[in-house]
């Protein structure tokens, strides 16, 4: 069995104007009040012996805290590197310079190469080997608007020609899925529910060879059509493969590994969501 923390949105640094000045330390009562909560946190973690912890972003109020408040913050976190606990740092949208992609508050433990650590500022999936097996998790870290306005594809497009690309997208991409004889096609829409995306289309492929080559097929019709595709995550072992077309998130699975999952249950709330199997026109 896998142990897992999870806790975000610390926002370490921020309430100053409901605490005062502790004569005896010299630091403000409210942040006095966030440290002692986050080291509950890290104990928890300890004394729980978990095997990864998960930060799910807002480290700090901006992106710029003071020295003295990053190191209260590095001080707890500290203790889940020297006990060798994997832990990521997800990047949300208070720890990231508007303009920039990337958390400039937390990549300085990337740069410093702190063990077990990850700084999430990519869509990306890590396999991580803890101390009882590895875990696999997909980090989506905050997007911002100045990222989306200035995609190549999009770049002096009108709304209407950005819907219509988004259409065609979907349509190639069902089109593309049903051709290879995928699986329980679905896409879901996600618009005004999600930042990471407005469509999600989940599909299965009977074995790791046709996922693999589901993906790729993907890929090169995108590029036919002027439509710039990132790497894939997950080809080398084709388990599932997730392919991020701009702004549909593609995830092909093999059967087994799409139950265990069971991805699309997350964004399936109720019977209105929106599912168009792939062979509907």
């Amino acid at each position: 069995m896998i142990k897992v923390l999870h806790f975000s949105d610390i926002h370490l640094g921020s309430g100053f104007s409901h605490g005062k000045i502790n004569p005896k330390t010299g630091f403000n009562t409210r942040l006095e009040d966030f440290v002692k909560c986050l080291s509950l946190c890290i104990d928890s973690a300890i004394e729980e012996e978990v095997d990864i912890v998960l930060f799910g972003g807002d480290a700090f109020p901006n992106s710029t805290p003071p020295p003295y408040i990053q190191e209260a913050f590095a001080t707890q976190f500290r203790r889940l590197s020297n006990l060798r606990i994997p832990t990521i740092l997800l990047v949300g949208n208070h720890d990231q310079h508007s303009q920039i992609n990337g958390g400039a508050s937390l990549s300085i433990y990337r740069t410093l190469e702190v063990p077990s650590f990850i700084v999430a500022d990519t869509l990306k999936t890590h396999r991580i080997l803890t101390k009882n097996d590895y875990i696999q998790v997909i980090t989506l870290p905050w997007l911002t608007r100045s990222s989306l306005l200035t995609k190549s594809e999009t770049e002096g497009l009108s709304l209407e020609q950005i819907d219509n690309l988004l259409i065609e997208t979907l349509k190639l991409a069902l089109e593309s899925l049903e051709d290879d004889k995928a699986i329980d096609v679905i896409s879901i829409n996600l618009i005004g529910r999600s930042s990471i995306a407005d469509f999600m289309i989940v599909a299965s492929g009977n074995s790791t060879r046709q996922v693999a080559s589901m993906g790729n097929n993907l890929i090169k019709k995108f590029k036919d059509i002027g439509i710039r595709v990132p790497s894939p995550e997950g080809m080398s072992n084709s388990d599932w493969v997730l392919i991020d077309a701009s702004d549909i998130l593609i995830h092909i699975f093999r059967p087994e590994v799409r139950d265990f999952y069971s991805l699309e249950k997350m964004w399936l709330k109720n019977e209105k969501d929106e599912l168009i199997a792939s062979n509907e026109k």
